[in-house]
């Protein structure tokens, strides 16, 4: 048996629909699989990750 939940969550992410499309939006979001990474605020740490995504063409 299987149990149907209702949720606000966005998917399988923990994040609700609002949140998911503002942070998607800024460009802070990153694909993992069924999820995603919320980009952290660290400029440096944001760029170097962009260019190694982008290098593996993960983006």
């Amino acid at each position: 048996r299987q149990k149907v939940v209702i949720s606000d969550k966005w998917g399988f992410t923990k994040h609700t629909q609002a949140q998911y499309q503002k942070l998607k939006a800024d460009g802070k979001l990153i694909p993992d699989g069924s999820t995603v990474k919320v980009l952290k605020e660290n400029p440096f740490i944001i760029e170097r990750d962009l260019q190694i995504r982008r290098e593996r063409k993960l983006l």
